[in-house]
């Protein structure tokens, strides 16, 4: 039923059969102790799996998987996913200290409200920078995630769309635009910002990752102590 429920999402396209450039997946049931995801009848899903189906979609090519994983024991998946070099994969999730697992003082949940709380008001006071909190927020992801790239429409897109959407007497324009644009003229420097970016992000990654959607993956980020666990 999970699998047939993945494979049926990674397979999602827009209307025009473009697919998407993210395909976000959220979960928060119940886990083992190396964060696999804990099914019916002692089943378990590992992230293996997961991304064995993912990179089996022609669309983890060109998109991004980012995983949201509210449970106590996701943090696990974290250096898997910074080891992923065959797809876009990022991970957002918790990580629990031992101290706050014992006197359960949170409680599963909390952390997706906090984080959609901070992302919808970034004045939040729900975000900490501070290493202390017994519960924080971390995120991770795959080697080549710099490299990725918003969809660009292709010729015969754009020419649909034109056609569609302008009159015929401004299309030359359009075309010419296009031609000159000047993103396409500095491929060279895009190569190397690319490149930078991505050593930059394996040496000190940002504590807010924009993503690109309206919303940030974040690291440290301090779920309130006033919570009880459920």
């Amino acid at each position: 039923m999970l699998a047939a429920s993945l494979n049926k999402f990674f397979s999602m396209k827009t209307k025009q059969g473009i697919a998407y450039d993210t395909y976000l997946l959220y979960y928060s049931g119940p886990v083992v102790e190396n964060g696999d995801w804990a099914l019916k009848d002692g089943a378990e899903f590992s992230y293996g799996r997961l991304v064995t189906m993912w990179t089996d979609h022609e669309v983890s090519q060109t998109s991004r998987l980012i995983l949201v994983l509210d449970t106590a024991k996701s943090n696990y998946w974290v250096p898997l996913v910074r080891k992923t070099s065959i797809a876009y994969v990022g991970i957002q999730t918790l990580y629990v200290m031992k101290d706050c697992e014992r006197d359960q003082t949170f409680s599963i949940g909390d952390f997706t409200r906090d984080w959609v709380d901070y992302n919808c008001n970034p004045q939040s006071s729900v975000y900490s920078a501070d290493f202390s909190t017994p519960i924080i927020t971390t995120y991770g992801i795959s080697p080549y995630w710099t490299f990725f790239r918003f969809h660009e429409p292709s010729v015969d897109e754009m020419n649909k769309h034109w056609s569609e959407s302008f009159f015929f007497s401004i299309r030359p324009f359009l075309l010419l635009y296009s031609i000159f644009d000047s993103k396409r003229l500095c491929c060279v420097c895009s190569f190397f910002s690319k490149c930078f970016s991505l050593l930059r992000m394996s040496v000190c990654p940002p504590n807010q990752l924009h993503i690109g959607h309206g919303f940030k993956l974040l690291r440290f980020f301090k779920t309130p102590s006033s919570h009880s666990i459920s």
